[in-house]
């Protein structure tokens, strides 16, 4: 699908066999070629009248020049899993492909010969798979590191030495790890690497130290955390099963925004896409956002609360507020009850708030 925002128009390509059955899952822009990598089962039988005809399988390569979808130029049929799925897509600085299947590994190809490289022994590869382990998402830094999330924790490969090396557990204020299931890395713009996953954010600097971690007791509304993005500012943008959440590490704050503020949806676990890091594009089932990051930088708004009820000794107290007024030595204990004015009934009617003074 090609979209262009100046015309306000949409142009839709569809894919060579079973354009209705596979599952978009990365992309990628080579110059002016688009490499997309999709779950396929069709095409692994039937999915072509000619079944020597192994072009249009799993991989597509398009042509943003020609709009239009080209041979594939390696074999894929059989060639790299078991399955047709192909759920990561990276190339690197020296033009290697890395294709990975979650639960069947990765794969290497040299995008020059065509050919699959091995850059490891496979003993090596299966101490990283071991446990039924899966593989969630693979970045090469700014210094040329490849960094590999997992289910079961970070790594990163020593090509010099031909192994997966795991980093050292998150650990949060207590001691303990938030988690080990991790989904997306992203890179901020001081060379830190970023990972989200289960009930976490990690922060990491360029060796896999730990920088820092938050969790839902930090204030991130929902534990299920599968997307990342780093915008100009250097600040972080997460996608949430309820919520787009933007965090800025210099206020150490989460700011969470939903349908009530013009998304399509509170699941933003389908995609992000940063356009020139001031755009933010979420997609969703259906249809995607543009988030202007600029713009909602600049807006300032103070949150509209009031003091609904105030107790003293746990009792209600009351006083003429257009005054101060003077406990009593005896009224050692008071509280007070806030209300958002702005409050909407939510159908939801268990509800949670986490406050921070």
């Amino acid at each position: 699908m090609n979209r262009n925002r100046l015309l306000n128009s949409t142009e839709y390509f569809e894919f060579p066999v079973y354009p209705n059955l596979g599952e978009t899952k990365w992309m990628i822009q080579d110059q002016h070629q688009l490499w997309i990598g999709v779950n396929q089962w069709q095409t692994w039988t039937d999915g072509k009248a000619d079944q020597t005809d192994n072009r249009f399988e799993g991989i597509f390569t398009f042509d943003t020049q020609q709009e239009q979808f080209l041979p594939t130029p390696f074999q894929t049929h059989h060639q790299f899993f078991s399955v047709p799925f192909y759920s990561v897509g990276m190339i690197d600085h020296k033009k290697r492909f890395w294709i990975a299947n979650h639960y069947e590994g990765i794969r290497v190809l040299d995008m020059t010969t065509h050919r699959t490289l091995h850059l490891w022994q496979p003993e090596t590869h299966d101490t990283l798979m071991k446990n039924s382990n899966w593989v969630m998402d693979i970045l090469e830094d700014s210094r040329k590191k490849v960094w590999i999330a997992t289910y079961q924790g970070m790594f990163y490969f020593d090509e010099s030495k031909q192994i997966f090396q795991k980093i050292p557990d998150a650990k949060d204020k207590n001691g303990k790890t938030p988690s080990n299931a991790f989904m997306k890395i992203a890179e901020d713009l001081k060379g830190n690497i970023w990972v989200v996953g289960w009930h976490i954010l990690w922060k990491l600097d360029k060796d896999g130290n730990q920088l820092g971690v938050w969790t839902e007791m930090d204030g991130i509304y929902d534990v299920e955390i599968r997307n990342i993005a780093v915008d100009a500012w250097n600040r972080i943008w997460i996608g949430t099963f309820d919520g787009l959440h933007l965090f800025d590490e210099n206020t150490n704050t989460f700011k969470r925004f939903t349908v009530n503020d013009g998304l399509i949806s509170n699941n933003t676990l389908s995609g992000f896409c940063l356009a020139d890091k001031k755009n933010l594009l979420v997609g969703h089932i259906g249809g995607w956002n543009v988030v202007t990051i600029n713009a909602l930088s600049a807006a300032k708004e103070d949150a509209t609360i009031a003091i609904s009820n105030i107790k003293v000794g746990n009792q209600d107290f009351y006083a003429d507020w257009n005054k101060s007024f003077v406990l009593k030595p005896k009224q050692n204990a008071i509280s007070f009850d806030f209300s958002a004015l702005n409050f909407k009934k939510l159908t939801i009617p268990n509800t949670a708030t986490f406050w921070k003074a």
